[in-house]
């Protein structure tokens, strides 16, 4: 059984201009001890996807429809009391921007401490030590559970916020662009952290982040978000050495490569559509250098392309041969 499947999952945003079709119609599944890492441009949807396996959509949020399953249960027929005992002991998550993440009133060993108490049946005595312990593992000095936030650096608060999703064994760790505005330097010790927690713990992770090279160095599984959908998914190495959709082609192009030839930079020209009133047809066609009449007209289907790699696109047949990293 998965750690985690995401069928179908629709999650829209009311506003007063009308409603967003934050994500449509989302599948995935994550097996234990996997990364599932999650792409794609800043509104895309990654964000949302991950609120909403939480259960912490803001107040404007609701899920329309689809099935969030973790153990075989479907967190989506779950009551707000359900899901806060689930929340941190089952799937639990490390917010982007540790700073704004954490209390700035309160030292970090209580913030932990409040996890751990709130979930388990156990002193404060007993607490304490697993705060100490979960500082051990992500490489802080114990003794300084009793500082406060504005007391570390960024990337040692990033490895507070770590340690606080780990407070109660979780199986399945969100992630949730953990090294943004973090030097290069300390993204990789972060990125090294993590990887060296999920051999330790047996952990699951999905990572979201729109850096196609984190995901390139440290997940086994991809899916490629766009406008709310998922438009690739599938085993990290053929995804980034054939990819299927001119999005996830263009994504990779995008990156810079230290292999090969020096060349200049690809772009995606224009930007995500507004998702009030989304694009007709494949939502990606209005920015597609391959786009044809039919792009505009119907919605691609979403198939199997290959064993285990799916995509979205009506010339994945006459693409196939073309895209292909670095052309």
């Amino acid at each position: 059984m998965p750690v985690i499947e995401v069928r179908d999952l629709v999650t829209h945003y009311l506003t007063a201009q009308g409603s967003v079709d934050a994500v449509s119609g989302l599948n995935f599944t994550v097996e234990k001890g996997q990364t599932f890492g999650l792409a794609g441009e800043s509104g895309c949807g990654k964000t949302t996807a991950a609120l909403s396996i939480m259960g912490l959509l803001p107040s404007n949020g609701r899920i329309m429809g689809g099935q969030i399953i973790i153990d075989g249960e479907d967190l989506l027929q779950k009551t707000e009391a359900e899901l806060k005992k689930i929340r941190w002991s089952k799937v639990s998550i490390v917010f982007q921007g540790a700073m704004n993440a954490l209390n700035p009133v309160l030292n970090v060993g209580e913030q932990i401490l409040e996890v751990i108490l709130e979930k388990e049946d156990v002193t404060k005595s007993e607490a304490l030590d697993r705060v100490r312990e979960l500082f051990r593992l992500v490489e802080i000095e114990p003794s300084r559970i009793i500082d406060y936030p504005h007391e570390f650096s960024g990337g040692m608060r990033q490895r507070v916020m770590i340690a606080m999703a780990l407070a109660n064994y979780p199986k399945l760790v969100i992630a949730d662009e953990p090294i943004t505005a973090l030097d290069v330097i300390v993204q990789n010790q972060i990125l090294e952290l993590m990887k060296d927690l999920q051999r330790k713990l047996d952990l699951s992770q999905i990572l979201i982040t729109h850096d196609l090279s984190v995901i390139a160095e440290t997940c086994d599984k991809v899916g490629i978000m766009y406008a709310g959908k998922l438009v690739e998914y599938g085993e990290a190495g053929p995804i980034f050495k054939t990819p299927l959709h001119p999005y996830t082609s263009a994504l990779i192009g995008a990156y810079p490569s230290i292999v090969g030839e020096k060349k200049k930079l690809n772009f995606i020209p224009g930007s995500p559509p507004n998702l009030i009133d989304p694009p007709r047809g494949c939502r990606f066609h209005p920015r597609c250098p391959y786009t044809k009449e039919i792009c505009s007209q119907e919605e691609p289907e979403y198939r199997e392309e290959e064993p285990g790699h799916y995509a979205a696109c009506h010339y994945v047949e006459e693409l196939r041969d073309t895209l292909r990293l670095g052309d």
